[in-house]
């Protein structure tokens, strides 16, 4: 009896005992998983400072970048166009700081814009050539959520290159036409008949270009062409001298220069003497035949209408503007005109 007991007594210890040891475990167990909870949902919160450093810190910094570049666009669109109008920076290769210590127009219009695109960037004007600018802006932009892994700000970095380019298209274009063997030829201030005298144009042709126009070649010839020219415009060659046409329209932008009564004559918002040429690929073409526009010059009339010779007189005066084509040195050039150069941003 007493044996029984005691192998009772024995067996309940035992089966306590293990029940006490899985009561550990278990204890043990739940402290480990919590231990591995804590370290997930730290690396949990660690990816989304990195996605948020992502989303906003780099959206921001994006934000920025499209300012700056507008920033710089705008400065150097705007520094070209004073170097069109020669009142751009002057020295090839010297970089100018875009402050508001200019004291020179440029570089006011420059910092206006500077300081108008929301931008604090720092920018540097540079000419690198007579008829090309670069701009270039740094700025650093601070982050917020980016500082936990270690990026404090982002250096946003920006350029611009404007060029001064040939113009395409002009208004007020006469039907008097230049070779582009005649121009290449040509040197400041010289003086061309533009249209051939009587003895020449064996081949019927004395310059002319047929606009295709209402207007008659006379007024072409007084007022220009009111629609817009451009390059790589193809013409037919107006055979024939057309002395009265010709005459009338010349000696109305003469008479209109020297204050002489002309009724009939436009009126003219700069020198009537000066005329926007069409610079055409060639005259060598007998009759009426097809010619292209390549550029545009500017010619001043030196006399009244020959009609003996059956000549104009004009004087070379201002730049074509000839895509690959050198451009002749222009000196002493009168204001002019209807041909202006194009700015155009390369990068």
């Amino acid at each position: 009896m007493i044996d029984s007991i005691m192998t009772f007594l024995r067996t309940r210890i035992k089966k306590r005992t293990r029940i006490k040891k899985l009561l550990l475990a278990l204890m043990q167990k739940g402290a480990d998983e919590r231990g591995q909870v804590l370290i997930l949902t730290a690396a949990a919160l660690l990816f989304i400072m990195v996605i948020a450093a992502l989303v906003i810190d780099v959206g921001m910094a994006y934000l920025q970048l499209q300012r700056d570049q507008n920033g710089a666009d705008a400065i150097a669109l705007s520094v070209a166009q004073d170097l069109a109008a020669g009142q751009g920076p002057q020295q090839v290769n010297t970089s100018y700081p875009v402050n508001s210590q200019g004291s020179s127009l440029w570089e006011t219009n420059a910092w206006q814009l500077a300081t108008s695109n929301d931008t604090s960037a720092q920018y540097t004007v540079q000419l690198v050539s007579a008829n090309e600018v670069q701009v270039t802006g740094t700025q650093a932009v601070p982050t917020w959520f980016a500082r936990v892994i270690g990026v404090n700000d982002f250096h946003l970095n920006v350029s611009a290159t404007a060029q001064v380019g040939p113009t395409q298209q002009t208004t007020g274009a006469v039907p008097i036409a230049v070779s582009l063997s005649t121009y290449e030829g040509l040197t400041p201030g010289q003086q061309i008949d533009l249209i051939e005298p009587s003895d020449g144009g064996q081949d019927g042709n004395y310059g002319l270009l047929d606009f295709s126009s209402p207007s008659s070649l006379s007024t072409l010839i007084a007022g220009g062409n009111p629609q817009p020219l451009s390059i790589g415009d193809s013409f037919s060659t107006q055979p024939g001298e057309h002395t009265g046409l010709v005459g009338s329209g010349i000696n109305c932008r003469w008479d209109a220069a020297h204050d002489t009564a002309c009724s009939s004559c436009p009126t003219y918002s700069s020198n009537p003497l000066l005329m926007t040429v069409p610079i055409v690929n060639t005259l060598d073409v007998n009759g009426k035949k097809t010619v292209q526009i390549v550029g545009f010059a500017e010619f001043q009339i030196t006399a009244p209408y020959d009609s003996v010779g059956h000549c104009v007189q004009g004087l070379f005066v201002e730049n074509a503007v000839i895509p690959g084509v050198p451009e002749v040195p222009t000196e002493n050039s009168p204001s002019v005109s209807n041909v202006s150069d194009s700015i155009i941003l390369v990068k």
